[in-house]
């Protein structure tokens, strides 16, 4: 497990230097405020239902159209469907999260050059996510205790979107991946909605 981490780390680290250098001579990096992901959760896939839930998030990125790193605060709240008393399972969680990764970042065949076109994301990447929420356990409810904690993933990401306009833009999304520390398979599926800082409205 250590080593799964170190491993994550240098990744990380290798992103920023990998982006640093694509943005050098040219004008600067893309940059996207992700205004709003609302998404649909299951943090344990080898046991559906177990973690089952929905997110809420907002987040800031910057790259190339092959590189991304990207900053995120969220919101998520996820309980145990299998049990009876489903509302003792409640988990909220607020998290904070950074991650790189390296594929195509919004684009297509022609860098967005034009609009009333679509464009995609195929992104694999890894990331680091702190979760502050906590749950008191109850043997007898089946309620399992969680601790605020770091965890560090691997993912990928699949978006796509079309390009009616070069500053507002919204993508559908699906993202699956593993929590390193936690040992788990989760998946996404949601919707969310950017904007290109670097794009005059027109």
């Amino acid at each position: 497990m250590k080593y799964t981490i170190l491993c994550a780390l240098l990744t990380l680290g290798l992103g920023f230097g990998q982006l640093n250098a694509q943005m050098q001579g040219k004008k600067g990096p893309r940059s996207f405020v992700d205004m709003l992901a609302l998404y649909a959760v299951d943090n344990n896939m080898a046991d559906p239902g177990e973690s089952l839930g929905a997110g809420i998030a907002v987040g800031y990125g910057l790259g190339t159209h092959h590189l991304m790193l990207r900053g995120i605060v969220g919101f998520e709240t996820t309980t145990n469907v299998q049990v009876p008393d489903v509302a003792k399972n409640l988990y909220y969680n607020p998290f904070v999260a950074i991650e790189t990764g390296g594929g195509l970042w919004r684009s297509n065949g022609n860098q967005c050059g034009a609009k009333k076109q679509y464009a995609f994301t195929l992104l694999p990447k890894v990331g680091a996510r702190y979760n502050f929420g906590t749950r008191e356990g109850d043997i007898e409810q089946e309620v399992t205790p969680i601790e605020s904690d770091l965890d560090f993933y691997g993912a990928l990401e699949l978006g796509y979107f079309f390009l009616d306009d070069y500053f507002k833009n919204s993508e559908l999304y699906i993202e699956g991946g593993y929590f390193f520390q936690g040992e788990a398979l989760y998946v996404r599926f949601g919707f969310r909605t950017f904007l290109n800082t670097k794009a005059i409205r027109r």
